[in-house]
């Protein structure tokens, strides 16, 4: 893995690679305008069952990626290349629950692994249900623009060499069929397709990652190879995807993307309309859920693979030739990883509610003492009282020490990262809530937001104000200087990007 991990870096770069054709230099070195989004979860509409809500849902979703990609493809500024940056997100691996007929008992209900052989027969799956989408992301790249995909959480499988060129030869076949048999016009083609393990940085211009690493809840590690500690075939699981693999997957038209802030509470507001036997089952998922979160913690929560610990660190130096950064930089940039909730025992006891169960319990043993202790009324409602203020001081607690927020986690680094590495604009993206902030350090911090399917009522009409929810940024040359960073919107109604202005609905932002 560490040859592999080595001639990754060495291939990424700008410099001309031994065997390449003189023409990739010339194009590496010339001048690009900037795309970048991120969180587009293609893959949420590949499950197991075909319902056509899932279908429609991928369907819109693809128009409007199509559509964006076109406009680039067609609308260069100052006749420049385009260089689109996805800063984590672009394919989620997650959520998809396709399986071939033969497989184990549990990857029936609840999909295939993280291996790389299954990862690489998801790919396959999911591209061929977005089909359309990948043939535009084809043709954008075969028109001279670059494509750089960074890893986030939901695609973390791309940190298997077999998936990275399994995508790289699809996007190849897609646009030249059979019918291209010229080597170097194939290669120059896959040369605009880089990967970064963790992070892309052009000095004096920007810094980008997706960010999970900031969030307990869904970071994963070590960073640069996140290898199972018991099963280095597979790939470490954060509980946020646990809780996507034993429960959210389970539910049809069910999104994680907007209930990073819900509790028990939420949930139960959620399914009190769905039946006594639906959430019944409802609730037999959740145990389920909470048993696999507390089996993985017992298993390997505590344990780290030294192989893949060793492999991260040794893979500093080729950061260090790649983005020439110290290996100080390097490190410090490393230390502001957080650890994973599901290496925690007190942070797996939060992130699954059951601090609001405990409350929940405590509240009816204290009823039940009362009416058994035959208390008077004026004692027991006393009694219910203090031991409900004391419940929510403890929930209180436990949330303030294992905040689900992704949006203030993120914020909580970001000016660490600038003082880390001096650049003008810091972007990150899975908080999913469009953001810009001035930092001290004479930077710009900007969240992309996300690219999701929005909903059809969502719609606003042309001479409207848009409120479309895909967003990401723009960088341009202008007259007052190189690159000047801009949010955007996608508008779905005109078929063009706007200048984003944030909306009540945005600000909430969601995660996960």
């Amino acid at each position: 893995m560490w040859n592999q991990l080595k001639r990754f870096f060495k291939n990424r770069g700008r410099k001309r690679r031994p065997n390449a054709p003189a023409k990739l230099e010339q194009e590496a070195v010339s001048t690009e305008n900037i795309l970048i989004f991120s969180d587009l979860h293609l893959g949420e509409a590949c499950k197991n069952w075909s319902r056509i809500d899932y279908l429609k849902q991928s369907d819109r979703l693809d128009q409007q990626l199509c559509d964006f990609l076109d406009y680039y493809s067609k609308n260069r500024v100052n006749d420049q290349p385009w260089r689109l940056i996805c800063c984590g997100d672009l394919i989620d691996f997650l959520q998809i629950t396709m399986t071939p007929p033969e497989v184990s008992e549990e990857e029936a209900p609840f999909g295939l692994g993280t291996q790389e052989r299954e990862s690489v027969w998801k790919l396959e799956r999911l591209m061929e249900r977005h089909h359309r989408a990948f043939v535009y992301l084809a043709a954008f790249v075969g028109m001279g623009n670059r494509l750089e995909l960074i890893r986030g959480n939901h695609d973390e499988e791309f940190f298997w060499p077999a998936v990275r060129q399994s995508l790289i030869h699809h996007l190849s076949q897609i646009y030249f069929g059979l019918e291209e048999r010229d080597a170097q016009k194939i290669a120059l083609f896959e040369s605009r397709i880089h990967f970064c393990h963790w992070f892309y940085y052009q000095p004096g211009v920007l810094y980008a990652e997706h960010g999970h690493r900031f969030d307990a809840y869904c970071a994963t590690w070590p960073q640069l190879c996140p290898l199972h500690p018991l099963k280095e075939q597979e790939l470490f699981q954060p509980i946020s995807a646990l809780g996507i693999r034993y429960f959210a997957n389970l539910e049809p038209g069910f999104s994680t993307h907007d209930k990073e802030h819900w509790g028990i509470v939420d949930y139960l507001k959620y399914y009190k309309s769905s039946g006594l036997k639906h959430f019944l089952i409802i609730f037999g998922r959740y145990v389920r859920c909470i048993y696999f979160c507390v089996r993985d913690y017992f298993q390997y929560g505590r344990q780290i693979s030294s192989n893949a610990l060793q492999q991260h660190l040794d893979a500093f130096s080729l950061l260090e030739t790649e983005f020439q950064l110290s290996k100080t930089q390097i490190e410090q940039l490393d230390q502001q990883s957080v650890t994973p909730i599901i290496q925690n025992g007190f942070g797996v006891y939060v992130a699954t509610s059951l601090p609001e169960w405990t409350g929940f319990l405590a509240l009816a043993l204290t009823a039940i003492i009362a009416i058994l202790g035959h208390f008077s009324w004026m004692t027991a409602i006393l009694s219910l009282s203090v031991v409900c203020l004391l419940c929510g001081l403890w929930i209180s607690f436990c949330h303030r020490r294992h905040s689900a927020h992704a949006h203030l986690a993120l914020l909580e680094k970001v000016p660490q990262l600038a003082r880390i590495i001096e650049v003008p604009l810091i972007v990150l993206g899975h908080a999913h809530r469009p953001f810009s902030q001035h930092l001290p350090h004479r930077s710009i911090y900007m969240n992309t937001g996300a690219f999701l399917e929005g909903s059809p009522d969502a719609m606003h009409r042309p001479e409207e104000h848009c409120c479309c929810s895909n967003t990401f940024i723009q960088l341009i040359e202008s007259d007052v200087g190189p690159l000047q960073p801009t949010l955007m919107r996608w508008c779905s109604v005109c078929h063009r990007p706007v200048p984003f202005v944030s909306t009540p609905e945005q600000g909430k932002g969601g995660a996960r």
